[in-house]
């Protein structure tokens, strides 16, 4: 069952057809992968709410709900200058939504 979404705030991309505002995502955890030398991050997604995996490092993200429609963009994933804790540390509890102003 989909979550509200949880928002922190909007990043805001100027480009010369106007401004561009994405929702932005703090990262819940940096996770070591189970192969490999890699890290990668877990969002709750601003989008739908449930969370999503995605490459290490702060930026822009396609979100994998994106199949769903309609399609809601990208949004903009921050925090990765977590610790990262091992593979086998359980995945983050999903964080209650915002309330968000009338």
């Amino acid at each position: 069952m989909p979550r509200e979404p949880l928002i922190i705030g909007e990043m805001i991309h100027h480009t010369p057809e106007g401004d561009i505002a994405e929702p932005m995502a703090l990262a819940t955890q940096r996770r070591e992968a189970k192969r490999g030398k890699y890290t990668f991050l877990v969002v709750q997604c601003p989008l739908c709410g449930e969370l999503h995996e995605h490459s290490d490092g702060d930026g822009s993200r396609v979100p994998h709900c994106a199949g769903r429609k309609p399609f809601s963009g990208e949004y903009y994933v921050i925090g990765a200058d977590q610790h990262a804790v091992p593979a086998t540390t359980p995945y983050p509890k999903l964080k209650k939504p915002l309330k968000r102003a009338a």
